[in-house]
């Protein structure tokens, strides 16, 4: 099908708007082994008694786990193929290596017919017992390695287990294992397989023999090989010979030793047939004594040229997705993609892993440049960015919070429709209840060539908004990949025709990349503004650049796409607006940080310094020494994040994961309208206060605003400033702030969102403008849990919030108004609801429901009925970057395209970067 026939089919439902995660379609829990690690969410399914299914994601795999009565459960079919189960008997002693060469030739010649394990029952070389104890010690230790995959993405569902999952007698059709004896098992290896991760980062790692080792030879934890008494080299007949003897004295299925500076760490771990745990531990151990190493840039680069040009093209691609996930081969891996993304290699071969943003960001804009057909996904947490591409048509998916703007708003800036016709258009759609694009196209407003340039436009500003993220999941497949059908993608989709003319915009679009890439090289860069407005004026958007905040920083707070805000800050430093930190700020920061054992923080100067370029070698030794130190800590680099549900893991539950994985981040709990955010600084809670200082619009419109939400005025109850702890809090106002964290516990139809490594500056530097305190989070967790006990019997009495009351008698409210209730009394008259008399009154809930359910137990309050429910308003559209608006600025309402034409069509002015949300509804 042609470029045209292809668009001219998908016509104008190529564009369709989805909401963030968690407020158009509900998501249980979803998360990853860096916000609450699978041990821990274990742990606490188990302990809650909940039924449920878990859904693991890494980037070779996908695999689902049920809990039911105490029970973890794996579906037992459809993969029991992968799992070796001859190697496991001849390693159990239940079966010789030739009975197992001799049962493989016969599943050969019967056409694989018969699994494995069922042909060496039939054949009487082992028991149906011996089978089933190889099995289940199989899964077991498949469980527990999969618990500690460091890329796992998981999703957790309460109460949802599939279909089938018991057969019509109610006999359950999966391999069931007792928790506890699973957590057992993973909590011994817990620490064990912590150490290996440190050693071996990542599956695709390709090892060689060492030049030099011995017993004497180790591995510093910087990777330097030494020693206390220099020994001669040995042969590496004789290296080979001590590598192999090891892997048999695990009982390794191996005949060679496996590292040839070809197999990567996850074949290596494949062919040897032991459990990952087992065989991982080895190559920590060998890795440790010096016995294998990496291959060093030059090896790499040559092991990839002559495989290629003896046409090994899946062992060339295997070496190159390795140096794309390492720091010190990217630039190795950034001239192989000069031979490696040509057509002629790329044809029919795939490539993947973990990298950087920029260099993901880099493989794309070279991939489109050179035209090849091509499959690339990119993807981190809940984000996804997806490109079909063919010699005539582009195709772009876009799913998660990081956006690109509407197509109306890139016809405005093409001059291609004006702000009074655009208005037309909309009131045309709404009153006839059609799509706006679609009225814009067969409505006459805008010509579909101009139209189609637009949706361009929109799609450059969607490929880029990988930039700013931390480490995203790479895959590319080389040749044409057909795409979905539109109604199997959740999330945005745009196709373009792509004309010669078409081609030549958006490559000049690309170029445009090189352009701002060069000026701001990463999101790790931190800026500084050259004229700060004086105190007592409004801000200015240049005054956002404090020297604090990262580019990452303002992405992750903006109300604009990525594309506009990089094009803001390069526009701010052309125009001398801000500029970068330089070497020296950086220096004396990264020390202040070191000194007071902000060691996290220092990380962030050390990375901007680095991608500024100043002494990157000294910088980056020095990036290693803080990296050690932290080694024992949660992750401080990267922001993932974890979305849920209080009815599948109540507040008060995530908080407790959080403590205790000594987490840092933003929470934000959202009921409807109703939100409030809490502050975790390694693992304790903190409340904050920043007082909303004047702003000009131009801040207003870049970002969502960087002023904290909550429904206590700190600074007012305290009277104080700065940063405070409980102990400096008096007991009543102390209560009165937990009294606000409580209320958001009870609120029974909340969503949650942590963003990890994502905190105000204010919360950890004293400020003039903010209150923080910080709070006894083991206490706050305990009194929290007893009140969600209460809670729970006030709900079994009191029913539901839409329940109604009213007096037994006259005698019975004289009872209620003379105990003190006051104004509160008169509202129980049969016709409010109990979520009616909070709203009226302004009372405390807990309060309210507490002295109802009392009147209740006495008899003096009957219950009349349930109040119907209210249609819900619906929910804004998120803006450009995902995130929602604000629903008004301080005296001014916020609406949509109401710019000045100036505004609108300067291609790197502030206000030409700032869009509506995203339409198409």
């Amino acid at each position: 099908m042609g470029a045209v026939a292809h668009f001219a089919a998908w016509g104008i439902l190529a564009h369709r708007t989805w909401q963030h995660l968690g407020r158009c379609h509900a998501v249980s829990l979803r998360g990853n082994q860096a916000t609450i690690e699978l041990v821990d969410l274990l742990n606490q399914i188990h302990s809650s008694g909940h039924a449920g299914t878990l859904r693991l994601e890494t980037p070779d795999r996908t695999t689902k786990l049920h809990f039911f009565r105490g029970q973890i459960y794996l579906p037992t079919g459809g993969s029991s193929g992968a799992y070796k189960i001859g190697a496991l008997l001849v390693r159990a002693g239940k079966l010789s290596g030739r009975d197992l060469l001799r049962a493989l030739a016969i599943q050969k010649e019967e056409g694989h017919r018969e699994r494995l394990g069922d042909l060496l029952v039939r054949l009487g070389r082992v028991t149906r017992g011996d089978l089933d104890t190889v099995i289940r010690s199989q899964f077991e230790d498949q469980i527990c390695d999969l618990l500690f995959e460091a890329d796992a993405e998981y999703e957790y569902r309460r109460d949802v287990l599939p279909a089938g999952f018991t057969d019509s007698r109610g006999n359950i059709q999966a391999l069931g294992f007792d928790i506890r004896s699973i957590l057992m098992e993973a909590s011994r290896r817990q620490d064990e397989w912590r150490l290996i991760r440190k050693t071996i980062r990542s599956g695709r790692a390709v090892y060689c023999v060492a030049a030099v080792a011995s017993g004497q030879w180790h591995v510093d934890d910087a990777g330097k090989v030494e020693s206390k008494e220099r020994q001669a080299p040995r042969e590496k007949s004789e290296l080979d010979a001590e590598i192999l003897r090891r892997w048999r004295k695990a009982h390794a299925v191996l005949n060679q030793n496996p590292f040839d500076g070809l197999r990567t760490v996850d074949e290596v771990v494949a062919a040897s047939g032991l459990p990952a745990f087992s065989a991982m531990g080895l190559i920590a151990e060998l890795k440790r004594e010096g016995l294998i190493r990496t291959l060093t840039t030059q090896e790499l680069e040559h092991t990839v040229l002559r495989e290629l040009q003896e046409d090994h093209r899946r062992e060339a691609y295997k070496v190159y997705e390795w140096s794309n996930e390492t720091d010190a081969l990217t630039e190795t891996a950034s001239r192989l993609d000069k031979v490696l993304l040509r057509k002629e290699h790329l044809e029919g071969q795939s490539f993947g892993g973990r990298t950087t943003s920029v260099r993901a960001l880099q493989i794309l804009s070279r991939l489109l440049r050179r035209g090849a057909p091509f499959h690339y996904v990119c993807r981190e947490a809940e984000s996804k960015v997806e490109v079909f591409y063919a010699p005539t048509v582009l195709r772009l998916h876009l799913s998660g919070p990081r956006r690109t703007h509407s197509t109306s708003r890139y016809l405005k800036r093409r001059k291609a429709i004006s702000s009074a016709r655009l208005d037309q258009a909309r009131e045309t759609a709404k009153l006839e209840q059609r799509n706006l694009d679609e009225v814009l196209l067969k409505d006459g407003y805008v010509r579909r060539e101009d139209w189609i340039k637009a949706v361009k436009d929109k799609a450059v500003s969607g490929l880029f908004s990988i930039f700013g993220w931390s480490d995203p999941i790479v895959e590319v497949a080389g040749g044409v990949v057909p795409p979905p059908t539109v109604e199997e993608v959740h999330g945005l989709v745009c196709e373009i025709p792509l004309s010669p003319a078409l081609k030549e915009s958006l490559r000049r679009d690309l170029l445009r990349w090189k352009v701002l890439l060069k000026e701001i090289p990463t999101p790790n860069v931190i800026c500084i503004t050259t004229t700060p407005s004086p105190g007592n004026s409004p801000r200015r958007a240049h005054d956002l650049f404090d020297g604090r905040r990262t580019v990452g920083d303002l992405i992750q707070l903006a109300r604009v796409a990525p594309l506009e805000l990089v094009r803001f800050v390069y526009d701010s430093i052309k125009a001398g607006k801000v500029r970068p930190l330089t070497d020296r700020e950086h220096y004396e920061r990264i020390e202040r940080r070191l000194e007071s054992e902000r060691n996290e923080e220092a990380v962030v100067y050390l990375k901007s310094a680095i991608a500024w370029g100043y002494a990157p070698k000294l910088y980056r030794q020095r990036l290693r020494e803080v990296r050690k130190l932290l080694s024992d800590q949660p992750d401080s680099e990267s922001r993932p994040v974890l979305q849920g549900e209080v009815s599948t893991l109540s507040l008060a539950e995530v908080l407790q994961l959080l403590h205790q994985g000594h987490r840092s981040g933003t929470l934000k709990i959202r009921d409807g309208e109703r939100e409030k955010v809490l502050y975790l600084d390694r693992g304790d809670v903190h409340v904050l206060r920043v007082e909303q200082s004047e702003s000009d619009q131009e801040v207003w419109d870049l970002l969502l605003g960087d002023e904290t939400r909550s429904s206590i005025n700190l600074t007012e109850l305290l009277q104080k400033r700065g940063l405070l702890d409980e102990s400096q809090v008096g007991s009543e106002e102390l209560q009165a702030i937990k009294e606000d964290i409580f209320d958001a516990f009870l609120w029974d139809g909340a969503s949650y969102e942590f963003t990890q490594n994502l905190l105000p500056s204010e919360l950890r530097e004293e400020s003039d403008r903010a209150t923080t305190v910080k709070l006894n989070t083991p206490v706050l967790l305990m009194q929290a849990m007893s009140r969600l006990a209460e809670w729970d019997d006030l709900r079994g009495v009191l029913k539901s919030a839409r329940a109604v009351f009213g007096y037994a008698s006259p005698k019975a409210q004289l009872a209620a108004v003379r105990e003190g209730l006051g104004a509160v009394a008169y509202l129980y008259d049969g016709k409010h609801s109990l979520a009616d008399i909070v709203r009226i009154s302004g009372e405390n809930r807990f309060k309210v429901y507490r002295e109802a359910s009392e009147l209740v137990q006495r008899k003096l309050l009957v219950f009349k009925g349930l109040k119907k429910r209210k249609p819900r308003r619906r929910l804004q559209q998120p803006l450009a970057s995902g995130r929602l608006p604000r629903l008004q600025r301080p005296g001014k309402l916020i609406a949509s395209d109401q710019f000045d034409e100036q505004m609108i069509n300067s291609d790197m002015d502030l206000n030409s970067a700032m869009g509506d949300s995203m339409e198409g509804v």
